[in-house]
């Protein structure tokens, strides 16, 4: 089955998280497509961690991951962050590991670049 990766960087953007994620949750893939999401929170302030945390955790759904910077690193950085992922779990490494036994990542540290 195709998949569509997706990468969502965002920097203190608890306001606009939920209408993101709903929209994408709204979204008619393509017959025998599948989405996968990951939001890359580059290093937000308290608020916007634990709203993140807690949307990642409610949308069930839709195939989301939650990769947390401990500080910003940039958007660019944040834009890298995302396709590592991806790619490492294609290769069977420790994020492909944890999104096979459906766990959500927490720290950007739990991926290899």
């Amino acid at each position: 089955m195709p998949v569509l990766h997706l990468v969502i960087p965002f920097l203190n953007e608890e306001s606009t998280l939920n209408t993101i994620v709903d929209r994408l949750q709204a979204c008619q893939w393509p017959e025998g497509w599948a989405a996968s999401v990951v939001l890359v929170d580059d290093g937000s302030d308290e608020k916007a961690s634990r709203a993140s945390e807690d949307l990642a955790e409610a949308r069930n759904s839709l195939d989301l991951r939650l990769i947390r910077h401990d500080v910003n690193r940039g958007k660019g950085a944040a834009l890298r962050t995302g396709p590592a992922f991806f790619h490492d779990a294609a290769r069977g490494g420790e994020a492909g590991q944890r999104k096979a036994r459906g766990q959500a990542l927490g720290r950007h540290d739990d991926i290899r670049l």
